[in-house]
Formats: C-alpha cells, structure tokens, sequence
C-alpha cells in the first residue's frame, strides 16, 4: 500500500510508490519527545457517481475496511515521516513537537491500475500547539477512476476476436477482455480507448485508437459502449459515453483504405521490447538503447513512464513527444534523454537516461512505453522498454588510519561496478552534520577491487565516516587518527627551551610542527613560537635550574601510544652579571692640576707667563672595564688635557640609585708635541690658549665586561673581551641619554652583546646583537635581543659592551672615523656623549 505525498508538503505527485509495510516504523521517528497529541479518525466512505449521475455505495469493489487503511504522519518542517501499515497499529499517545504535520491514509496505490485495485485516499494538515490534543478526521474517499467497456450484440456477432485496451496518461495500458464486465480501475484524467480487431472475412488484425474520454473525474464511473454500424455497406464502429461525458460519439469507418493503410513501427536499439534490462546503479551506457519511428503521417507519439526518481525530478509520465514544450524538453534532456530527428525519423535514446537510474528497495522496475499513433490513427502495439537498477553493494575490505595532519586515507572496497568516479560519494560527520571528503584518486587493485583515496578533514580524533554510491548510503565505518612518525630534540634555556621536530617524512616537517602539543613533565606547555618550515617550537614557562621530561603529541586528546618517547633536560639558570647598575665603583686615576693647553700671554706683550690647569679624581665601576688606559694614559710624553682625557667614568646623573656611567669620545695622542705659545691678539683677550695642537689619535668611550690593557709604548692594546659564563639570555636591557657629535650629528652610541659557545669543537659567537642608541635628552629604555641560530649549543662566554660612537674599532679605524671637536676652552678634543644606567639580563 502506498500513500501520494502531498502538494502542501511540498512533495510530487505521479507514480509514486510509497508502501507502508515496507518503511520506516514507528520507532524510527523523532518526534516521541513532543507534548502534543494526534488522533487520527479515519472512516470509509466507499460511494461514487454513477452513470445516470446519481451517488451509489455499491459501485466500488473491493471497498476496504478501517483495519486495512495505512497511515502516515510528516512533520512538515524536518521532511521526517513515519508510516504504519494499519492506521491500528498507531499509538494513540504517540507525542509531538509544535508545528505543522501532513497527515495521510491510504488503501492500494497511484501506481496500480486494472481490476479490482481502487485507490482510496485522504489527506489533513495539522497545526500542533504545545500541550494540544487534535483529533484528525480523515475520510478516504476513491481517488481511481472507474471505467467499464460494454460491447454491443452487433459488434460482438460482427468480430470474432476483439479487445480493448484502456490507457490513462501516464498510465500502464489495461486491455479489456469481451467477457469481462469489471470497472477497470484508472488514473484520472484523459483516457485513450484502444481497439484490437481481427477482421472476419480476412483475419487481418487491426489495431487503432477509437476514442478518448476527456478528464476523467475521481470517484466516477464512466461506462464506454462499442458498437457497429454500416456506413454505405461499410463496417464502422461508433464509441459512445454515457451522459455524465460531454463529448461526441467517435466513428471510425472500416473502409478498404483505412485497412490498407499502415500502422506506425517502433523499431528498438539495443533491448527487445518486453525483456527487462537489468542495469546496475550509476553506470553510464557504452551503447546506445533507443526507440526511432518514421515521423511522416504520425498522429501522436506517446511516451509513457513509470519511474518514481524520474518522475520526482519534473520528468512528466505521459507527454506527446510530438508536442513537447521546450521546458518539458529541458527537463528530459537534462535528465539524459535525447530527441533526435533526422531524415523523417524520431529517435528516442535512452543511453544517458540510464546513468540516472537509481536502486530502491521494494519499488518498481522504470518502464519506458512508446505508442505511434498515425493519422489514420492506426497504431501497432506499445513498445516498452523495461529497466531494473541493480544495487551497487559496496563491501569495505580495508581502511588505512589517518595520519594527523597529512589527512589523507586510503580504503579498500570491493564493488560490482568499475564506473564509481561520478556517482561515489564519501562523508565525514564533523560539527554535528555530515561534510563531504573529497575522493580525489579511484584506482583498480584486482577485478572487483578498489582503492578510494580521499582528504579527510583536518583534526586528530576518530571520523566516522559514510561511503555513499547514487545518493544512498552503502557503509558506515570509523577510520582511526595516528600520529605520523617524529621524534623531538629539545634545547632548554632558563625559562624557555626550543623543541626541535624530527619526522621521519621530512615534508611532514611544517604539518607536524604547526600540530604539536608540547608537555613538560606531564603537564602541558605553553607555546610561545612556531617555526613550522624548520620544525622548530620555542616553550615558555619553564623555571630556572630545573629537571624536566618532555614530550610532545599532535593528538587533542592523546593516549600514551600518541606521545613521542621523552627527552630529559636540566634548564639553565638565571645568570647575571654584576654591577649593572654601577653602584659599586672605584677610583681609576687622580691627577692634581695637569695643564691644560698651552701657556699663553695677558695681553700683547709676549710675556707667557698663564696657564690653564685641570684637575681629575675619575671613578669607573668595579667588575668593568673601560679604554682610559689609553686615552687617559698618565705615561704619556706630554701630560696636557689635549692629549690625555678620560673616555668612561661614574657621573651622579643616573637614572635610579646613585650613579651611572658616562662614555665620551676623544682625542688622545701619547706622543703628543709641545704646545707653542699663545700671543694674544690686540684687543681680544681670551683667559686660554687659542693654539691647537696635532692630535694624533680619537676614541669612543668604551665599557665592557671584561679586562683591557694598554702599552704607551708601542700603543698597542688588547681586549680580553667578555667574562665566563654558562646561561643564554634572551636580552640585555637598560638606560641610556645620547648627544651626538656636534662635529657629525649622524653619529649613534651603541649597545653589543654576544654570546659565545662551543661549535664543532671551536668557540664561536652564537648570539651577537648591536643595537644603534638614538639621540636622547632624558633617560630612555632600550632592549639588545638576542636569538641563537645554533640549535643545543651552550654559552660559554658573554660580552657586553657600551660605546659612545658607532664608529668603534681599531686604533687606526678610530682615529679616522670617530667624529670629535676641539674644545680650546677646556682644551680637549671630545665628541659623542653616552650615558648609560641600570643594565640587567633578561631570560
């Protein structure tokens, strides 16, 4: 038994085929859940019209009875729908969410035509309203047409063979029998009456369509009487409807001519009318499957199709091919048919048609029937073309795991049908719905063996997953995440450790690394750096001086079989260097009134008799050094301001605490010569000497951690750059005021620091960064980051370094470049200015 599936609902009806006692059962629904109620009320009202137009309950056989009468509810707004054989076996406390539902019962169905096979029907929308108890009232009334043929005594002694056959549109052909005198049970609307002959004098047979009976009503009977009369001495058969049918009676005169004349042929392409065609799901035709007829003198050409999925697509059951709109044409054609007409012949290729056809449990073969009728309305028999889809059963023989991150899986099945590319389909249930996994390679391992490889969607847990084949589902199976293949290397700092990836794929280097979860002695870690083209991770959080065992997984919710086996480090610790904020000082050098300048006169008369002293108590930080030994070298050959001046030392103008330290560049010269004489000029008095002497050599001021030393002798000097030590900060940190040059505004102080390791058994600089100090009037922070491209090395070693000029280097490249001014006042050569306070490691 089967139900049409409303309008309202949204559903199309023709030829649909929905048997209760083989859908989904009660069970299967999902609305138990609600708190409404619906009672179906379903009776019986068995009358219909009869010919002389009265209303009769006796007319209709067989009449069903409540217990046979099927029921199916849909919720109109989730498409969801249950269905029971019986309206008896639905429970009357069944319970519903609000909201609309199409409620229907039905006895037989649209499909089936013929004796004894009446049609009964009714159908309500309900609107449940939370907490409602709705009774539904469904009256199944005959939804058939009924249609009954009378032979009368002078055509049945004038034949002595005869049938007729009925065809509603859309509809099977029904033929009717001369004994028989049962109402034929029919679709409603235009109804053909065909008449097969055998002609009593020649025994030829005759076959033509005699009538039609226009717009056949539901619950009618109609009754067709066939008779025979003479027209002029030649046989004509007159088809007449009872009153209700407001149409004329149709002749057909049996002349020579008519007999004569020929009857349309439908010739088949690759089937035998009759013979079912088994075709599995999906497949595309290699050949071609047709129906072609000589389209001179044709009348009508009817096609005539039972197909449930066609028919739901817009595909019309009955349609004159001769008289197709061009939208009814679009929709064929769109489902694969082809209309050819070439020389004089129309041809009807069903080869792509075929493709379209899909497998359903319980539901009918697809039947093509083709009827030409000519002209001269002669006609031979319907040819039909009859389908059986064939189910693709498709047998997973083996799944491969999915390796997080590189998503991409492989499955094995075994299939009936080599054409799987256009019609397999494979779902992931991601997010609380189903997503599509794109199939991007189908490969043939044996006959009947497949591999599908697909992408799965990104993730680390199990996906469940569906194959599916023609829209249908075929398997349901959950494909297992592992872990690709890795192991890591971890370099600890103080309060951070770099993890670096070793896959055993290395283009897996990047996937995995961008995955990783990292875990310090059991507890995750916070990742503060992803380098995933290198594979590298930089972890923070950690404490100083610390044991840790890490691991690491790309699983979200891993097992012990997802972690890499574990590595042990110690992380370093949290180093300083002392005296960075210059606190602790002490006494470089003192000298007592060193002249300053040369002597020089009062006035014009050149008595030289002035000169200028400047004395000097200079204090630099303990556990610093600075270049005073040469630039302020008490050994040199002319003790004279001009050529011994302090590069570094401890100021009061600090930035926190006490003191800080002030870097200038200079000039210096060791060897310097007499300064001659100043005469002042007449009128100009100055209280110094104007003369200038040769300077031979400038300087930037310098502090760094370290020794430095200095022989005036043969002015060489040496740096013991740098102090022992163990641990790799990740900046120097501190305080600083600029003032360039006046001599060379450009000039910039300077900020160094490099950090020394062990490399393939030679110390080499594995951090070094210079940070140029910009003009500043008050104190300003300023950072020197460090990084370490050398994965696992350890400091030995740590410079820092503070310069008043960015043009630093050797004696020689000093003495060229760093920029400085003659102060005559003062008598001294000074350039930049840079005063640093407060500097501090930072991990």
């Amino acid at each position: 038994m089967a139900l049409r599936k409303s309008n309202i609902a949204g559903y199309l009806l023709i030829l649909v085929t929905l048997a209760f006692g083989i859908s989904c059962s009660n069970e299967d629904y999902a609305e138990h859940i609600g708190s409404a109620l619906l009672h179906p009320q379903v009776s019986i009202d068995a009358s219909a019209v009869a010919v002389d137009g009265s209303v009769s309950t006796n007319l209709v056989n067989p009449v069903p009875s409540v217990q046979q009468m099927g029921l199916k509810v849909t919720n109109m707004s989730t498409g969801r729908e249950a269905q029971w054989k019986s309206v008896l076996d639905y429970p009357m406390d069944n319970s519903y969410l609000p909201g609309k539902y199409f409620v229907e019962t039905a006895y037989g169905d649209s499909i089936t035509e013929g004796f004894e096979c009446p049609y009964f029907y009714a159908s309500a929308v309900v609107d449940l309203s939370n907490g409602a108890e709705v009774d539904v009232p469904l009256v199944a009334k005959l939804a058939s047409s009924m249609v009954q043929v009378e032979f009368s005594e002078s055509f049945r002694s004038y034949f002595s063979s005869f049938s007729a056959v009925l065809h509603s549109e859309g509809g099977r052909y029904v033929e009717y029998f001369p004994q028989e005198s049962r109402p034929a049970y029919l679709h409603p609307g235009n109804i053909s009456i065909q008449l097969y002959l055998t002609m009593p004098s020649s025994g030829e047979k005759v076959m033509f369509e005699a009538a039609r009976l226009p717009e056949a009503l539901p619950g009618y009977a109609y009754v067709a009487t066939v008779d025979l009369s003479r027209q002029g001495g030649v046989p004509a058969v007159i088809v007449s409807f009872d009153n209700k049918v407001q149409t004329d009676d149709a002749f057909t005169i049996l002349s020579e001519e008519f007999l004569n004349g020929s009857a349309p042929v439908i010739h088949c392409t690759g089937f035998t009318s009759g013979t079912p065609l088994e075709w599995i799901e999906g497949n595309s035709a290699s050949t071609q499957y047709s129906m072609s007829v000589e389209s001179d003198n044709l009348a009508s050409l009817t096609l005539t199709t039972r197909s449930t999925l066609l028919c739901s697509e817009g595909w019309l059951p009955g349609v004159d091919i001769l008289r197709l709109t061009d939208a009814q044409t679009g929709v064929m054609h769109n489902l694969g048919l082809e209309i050819l007409r070439n020389d004089d012949v129309i041809t009807i290729d069903f080869s792509g048609v075929l493709k379209n056809l899909r497998y359903e449990a319980g539901a009918m073969s697809t039947l093509f029937t083709l009827e030409a009728v000519g002209k001269n309305m002669r006609l031979n028999a319907p040819v039909s073309f009859e389908v059986v889809p064939l189910p693709v059963d498709l047998k997973v023989v083996s799944a491969s795991d999915i390796v997080a991150g590189v998503n991409k899986g492989e499955i094995i099945v075994e299939s009936p049908t080599s054409q799987l590319n256009d019609n397999l389909q494979m779902l992931a249930f991601i997010g609380n719905k189903w997503v599509e996994m794109p199939v991007y390679e189908i490969e043939s391992r044996s006959p009947g063996l497949y591999a599908l490889r697909f992408d799965a969607p990104d993730g680390t847990e199990a996906v469940r997953t569906k194959i599916m084949y023609c829209g249908m589902q075929k398997a349901e199976l959950i494909l297992k995440r592992v872990s690709p293949k890795y192991t890591i290397a971890v370099d600890a700092y103080a309060l951070k450790a770099v993890v670096k990836v070793i896959p055993e794929d290395e283009n897996l280097t990047s996937v995995i690394t961008s995955m990783l979860r990292v875990y310090g002695n059991g507890s995750a870690l916070q990742v503060i750096d992803v380098d995933a083209e290198h594979g590298i991770l930089v972890i923070g959080g950690l404490s100083s001086s610390t044991d840790y065992s890490i691991n690491a997984t790309v699983m979200q919710s891993p097992s012990a079989i997802d972690f890499c086996p574990a590595v042990n480090v110690h992380t370093e610790n949290v180093a300083g260097f002392a005296n960075g904020s210059f606190e602790d000082r002490e006494k470089d050098f003192e000298y007592k009134d060193m002249n300053s300048g040369g002597r020089y006169s009062q006035n014009i008369v050149p008595i030289f008799n002035q000169q200028n002293r400047r004395s000097f108590e200079i204090y630099v930080p303990e556990k610093w050094a600075t270049t005073n030994p040469k630039t302020a070298c008490l050994d040199a050959r002319n003790i004279n301001t001009w050529y011994v001046e302090p590069s570094a030392q401890i100021v009061e103008d600090a930035y926190a605490g006490a003191y800080a330290v002030m870097l200038q560049s200079v000039g210096w010269d060791v060897n310097g010569e007499a300064i001659p004489d100043y005469l002042q000029p007449d009128g100009n008095y100055t209280k110094y000497s104007c003369n200038v002497p040769n300077i031979a050599h400038r300087a930037a001021g310098r502090l760094f951690l370290g020794d430095y030393s200095f022989n005036p002798y043969n002015e060489n000097e040496r740096y013991d750059f740098g102090i022992d030590f163990g641990s790799r900060p990740s900046a120097l940190n501190g305080f600083y005021k600029f003032v360039p040059s006046v001599s060379d505004p450009s000039d910039r102080g300077v900020a160094l620091v490099e950090v020394l390791g062990i490399y393939n058994n030679m110390e080499i600089v594995i951090a070094r960064t210079e940070l140029q100090l910009r003009p500043a009037l008050t104190y300003t922070a300023f950072t020197v980051p460090l990084s370490y491209p050398h994965f696992g090395v350890k400091a030995t070693r740590l410079r820092v370094m503070m310069a008043s000029s960015s043009r630093y280097g050797s004696i020689a490249e000093e003495s060229v470049r760093v920029p400085v001014s003659n102060n005559v006042e003062i008598a001294a050569a000074l350039g930049s200015t840079l005063w640093v306070d407060e500097l501090s490691l930072s991990y």
